[in-house]
């Protein structure tokens, strides 16, 4: 290829990145120095031949001199949150860099090309980088580079930030409950990747979360409906049934759940992990619900609202599919968090696909002509004398909604509410 410089700048950085890359000894190399120390020389038109021979790894050497092109730049400079921003910004372009035979897809043995600039740390231990990604893979041969560079961004942290990273805030076993879960959430800093945010084992219960999270992970919940705040990593469902979630991630994961509606707003493509297990009667629809200060907890999780691709990859039929517009419903969070924000959101700040606005609208119209017609019924039988059969449709009424309540696993959360409500007011 063809490079804007000298070609003895570019045979000495091929040799560096040679010399970095190789598991082995470079041999020739090696013997040239020690005739150096000798007094003697090594006949360089063998030494050039023996060098041609010599292979790396195009994408790692490309990664190579987009590294060595940002350390110019600086100018010598080594300040360790300056080259964390760098990768940070630039990791979709080097994930691309490393699968550059296949444009904005990449396998596991491209992204082992990333172990020359990360290192890959468990618990404290060191493991081959790319080990904790394999299960992106599974029975995929490629996947999109950037949900790839979504889930490793979020996990990237100096190196004297390795040593004491540990903790996780888990809410576990609810039943019949209301959780209500204001900013800030724990004692963790957002920006730190190696806290994570879980709700598991959980059934009959409503979760509202107004808070910026970390990586997120929902597992064994029943008949749940989750609302969270913008998940500033990546959000995984797995072991879910009879669930209602409503989400803003950088990207979804999705597993082993049977009767799960999504709501959400992903800056990657889903992942509909079926080699986990059996994904059965999953929809997935755009983002529904808001709060008061959603905005400003978008901004620092580094969600974009506008970049919504919900339904990229997933399949309009089967065991997994796109939500009817017609059944597509919107959501409220029922407390605004306990702090005064700065920027006041009042609607939905991902823009709806024009035919869930359609739908919603044609909903609103129905719902208006229901409650008309129901207050209409009310004062023509209190005028007809018969404020018992008022009372009696006004009772019916609230059963009906209390049995819908009942049927979405919504009842007990309701009543607690209303509870809070009246002891707030005495």
């Amino acid at each position: 290829c063809a490079l804007p410089i000298s070609e003895a700048t570019i045979t000495s950085l091929f040799d560096a990145f040679h010399t970095l890359s190789s598991k082995t000894e470079n041999r020739v190399e090696n013997s040239r120095l020690l005739l150096d120390k000798m007094g003697g020389t090594l006949e360089e038109s063998r030494y050039r031949t023996a060098s041609s021979t010599r292979v790396v790894s195009l994408p790692g050497f490309s990664l190579f001199l987009m590294v060595q092109t940002f350390l110019e730049s600086q100018k010598g400079g080594d300040n360790p949150s300056e080259i964390l921003n760098f990768v940070k910004q630039n990791l979709s372009t080097m994930v691309a860099t490393v699968g550059i035979t296949r444009p904005g897809h990449v396998t596991p043995k491209d992204i082992s090309e990333l172990g020359l600039l990360l290192r890959e740390f468990d618990k404290n231990v060191e493991h081959p980088f790319g080990t904790s990604l394999q299960f992106l893979w599974r029975d995929e041969r490629v996947i999109d580079a950037n949900v790839v560079a979504q889930y490793i961004r979020t996990k990237i942290l100096p190196q004297s930030d390795i040593k004491g990273v540990v903790g996780n805030i888990i809410v576990t076993g609810s039943n019949s409950a209301m959780q209500i879960l204001t900013a800030p959430l724990g004692p963790f800093p957002i920006k730190h990747p190696g806290f994570t945010f879980k709700i598991q084992a959980a059934a009959q219960t409503t979760f509202y979360v107004t808070s910026v999270l970390p990586s997120t992970v929902l597992t064994g919940l029943n008949n749940c409906s989750v609302h969270l705040g913008p998940v500033s990593g990546v959000l995984h469902v797995h072991n879910c049934e009879s669930c209602t979630i409503s989400a803003m991630c950088g990207a979804i994961i999705l597993s082993e759940c049977k009767n799960v509606t999504v709501y959400v707003c992903t800056n990657t493509p889903p992942i509909l992990a079926t080699w986990q297990g059996k994904l059965e009667g999953v929809f997935v629809a755009p983002y529904n619900t808001f709060y008061s200060t959603l905005e400003e907890h978008i901004a620092v999780a580094g969600i974009s609202p506008k970049l919504n691709l919900w339904k990229i990859g997933v399949p309009n039929g089967g065991d997994t599919s796109i939500l009817p517009p017609t059944k597509f419903v919107s959501s409220s969070f029922p407390v605004a968090p306990l702090v005064t924000p700065v920027m006041v959101t009042r609607t939905n700040p991902c823009p709806l696909p024009k035919e869930y606005q359609d739908a919603l609208a044609q909903k609103l119209i129905a719902f208006n002509a229901t409650s008309t017609m129901l207050e209409a019924a009310y004062k023509q039988l209190e005028a007809a004398n018969r404020k018992d059969l008022a009372d009696n449709l006004r009772s019916k009424v609230h059963h009906m909604f209390l049995d819908w309540a009942y049927s979405r696993g919504q009842l007990k959360g309701l009543v607690d509410l209303l509870q809070n409500n009246v002891h707030a007011t005495e």
